[in-house]
């Protein structure tokens, strides 16, 4: 059986940055697809991104061999259309491949979709696997519920996706109507859901602490956030850890509210679809 390496790279020859990890769980998505279709094994690389030490090693889903081949890098610039038919080219070689992707796993033109029921249900649980803590995570996110103090099985999500250029510039000012945006539905979420806690989520840790001077009621991590895409050496592994804390109670919570300036999160989206969750 021929082998398919999806490998997060943390520097691209094709793109200025390597996507954000939900269009990195996007791509291995439609790698898990196509790989059943043309009976290819799906590994993902365990050793060149950071953040997988925090994730279990588990050998039917990561490979930890050091290799010089080279990635193959399957991004925009180029049409998400070209990308999936690039994808069916490489597939149909028969070949192993080592690639990058944040492809969606239909045809991103005609959003055709002829997969099987089952096997889109199985690429949901090779991510769960993929994203099971590791025994460090999962004592940070024990520790997090513990400090924040939340109800653990009653709470539900509401996340704020700023402009990347919060996570380069602390002082980064939001828009007024964004922020008038996000104070009205926050208040509308907390009237309609009195009996369960509200644990908002941001990518701009500054505007959270904001927000909780307001609605005391609340409940924010505090932590420190990066975009995986973009790993910088500034307090990197507290940052890599609080994403990772944020997206645990993003995957457990009982529904999520996504607003954006980019008008959806990737993040949020695709978290609901992998494990269920109502998306609002």
């Amino acid at each position: 059986m021929n082998l398919c390496i999806h490998r997060y790279l943390t520097k691209c020859l094709t793109n200025p940055q390597p996507p954000g990890f939900a269009d990195f769980i996007r791509g291995t998505k439609a790698l898990y697809i196509l790989s059943k279709k043309f009976n290819y094994k799906l590994l993902i690389d365990y050793n060149i991104h950071p953040l997988f030490k925090y994730f279990k090693f588990n050998e039917n889903i990561y490979i930890n061999e050091l290799n010089n081949n080279t990635t193959m890098e399957l991004l925009p610039p180029v049409s998400y259309h070209e990308i999936y038919s690039q994808l069916l080219n490489l597939f149909n070689s028969k070949q192993d491949l080592y690639l990058l992707t944040n492809s969606f796993h239909v045809s991103h033109m005609t959003r055709h979709n002829d997969h099987n029921i089952d096997v889109i249900n199985s690429s949901n649980n090779f991510i769960k696997e993929m994203l099971k803590p590791s025994d460090l995570l999962e004592e940070l996110f024990l520790n997090k519920i513990n400090e924040i103090n939340i109800d653990i099985n009653n709470y539900i999500i509401i996340h704020i996706r700023i402009k990347d250029d919060c996570f380069f510039n602390e002082n980064f000012n939001l828009d007024e109507n964004f922020d008038s945006l996000v104070k009205e539905k926050i208040k509308i979420v907390i009237d309609n859901n009195c009996n369960k806690n509200i644990l908002v989520l941001s990518n701009h840790s500054r505007y959270l602490q904001n927000l909780k001077s307001l609605f005391n009621n609340i409940f924010i991590t505090n932590n420190l956030t990066i975009h995986l895409g973009s790993l910088d050496n500034n307090n990197m592994e507290n940052k890599i850890q609080g994403t990772l804390i944020d997206l645990l109670f993003m995957s457990k919570s009982k529904e999520i509210y996504s607003i954006s300036q980019y008008g959806g999160s990737g993040f949020s989206h695709v978290i609901a679809q992998i494990y269920n969750i109502p998306l609002h």
